[in-house]
């Protein structure tokens, strides 16, 4: 799980240093938007990581049930992080896509990702 975390803190700071790269190749670079993008990432993190913790320290609790399945706190925390690399990482594929010039569409990362 801690490798999650760490993998889940490095997609967010690559989705931060491309956007910046992205912006500054554009001539649009906004102190103020990378300024926001840093605070909005650290403090995701932050809470992602103590919801982590409250997980780690008290797998038994229930968080969902759902027609007879039951996730505790701890699966319930693993797949959030699971999904928000994933979100982060098609992020990140699409801002490099954009750096290298190269044209790929949501559709086409999903279908590739579905097989």
């Amino acid at each position: 799980m801690i490798r999650m975390l760490i993998g889940l803190a490095a997609l967010m700071l690559a989705n931060i240093f491309l956007g910046t790269s992205i912006s500054k190749l554009k001539k649009s670079f906004k102190k103020d938007k990378l300024k926001n993008g840093t605070f909005k990432a650290i403090f995701i993190f932050v809470g992602i990581s103590f919801m982590w913790l409250c997980g780690y320290l008290n797998p038994d609790v229930v968080t969902v049930e759902f027609q007879g399945t039951v996730i505790n706190a701890k699966s319930a925390m693993t797949m959030i992080i699971k999904a928000a690399m994933g979100i982060y990482f098609v992020l990140d594929l699409n801002k490099l896509a954009k750096i290298f010039g190269v044209k790929v569409s949501n559709d086409d990362l999903k279908e590739k990702s579905d097989k």
